[in-house]
């Protein structure tokens, strides 16, 4: 995600990770096939996914700080 992010480079590789995960699980619900198999709706799902992740996951993050008080 473009901009500045107060989340690290390992938590956004995470979300990323796990929103497609969740978004190719739903996609595989959709279309009732496999979630191993290689689809067009598991991999926008998965897409889609990462992106609704990465944006909440940057909402939530954007109110804490990693500098100190001092």
């Amino acid at each position: 995600m473009p901009g500045d992010q107060k989340m690290s480079l390992v938590m956004t590789m995470i979300l990323g990770v796990a929103g497609s995960f969740l978004g190719g699980f739903i996609g595989s619900l959709v279309t009732d096939r496999a979630v191993f198999d290689l689809h067009t709706a598991g991999f926008l799902g998965s897409l889609l996914g990462a992106i609704v992740l990465l944006v909440l996951g940057g909402t939530l993050f954007r109110g804490t700080s990693s500098r100190p008080l001092v």
